[in-house]
């Protein structure tokens, strides 16, 4: 499938973490980011710093947890376009 794998040139790497964490300031959520172990990166998105997340993700590159974490933060979302799952293999 072609039009994969220029969604995944797209948005894997530093510079799609930037996009997708744009796209959701403007969506009013904030991420937070961290490389919480060896080879595990956690992201979240939350509206609010004193309240819990509405997006969790963690994955083995800061992109894939950035990824899942939009992915579940838009899902929960009752306000936004019902996304789905992006149904992504694990990264290599």
């Amino acid at each position: 499938m072609p039009e994969l794998v220029a969604v995944h040139r797209w948005l894997d790497n530093w510079a799609g973490v930037g996009l997708i964490a744009t796209g959701m300031e403007g969506q009013g959520s904030r991420l937070h980011l961290t490389n919480a172990e060896a080879g595990v990166w956690r992201a979240t998105f939350s509206r609010h710093p004193m309240t819990s997340a509405e997006g969790f993700g963690a994955a083995a590159t800061p992109w894939g947890a950035v990824q899942e974490a939009a992915c579940a933060a838009i899902k929960d979302d009752p306000g936004s376009a019902d996304v789905g799952s992006p149904g992504r293999a694990s990264p290599t």
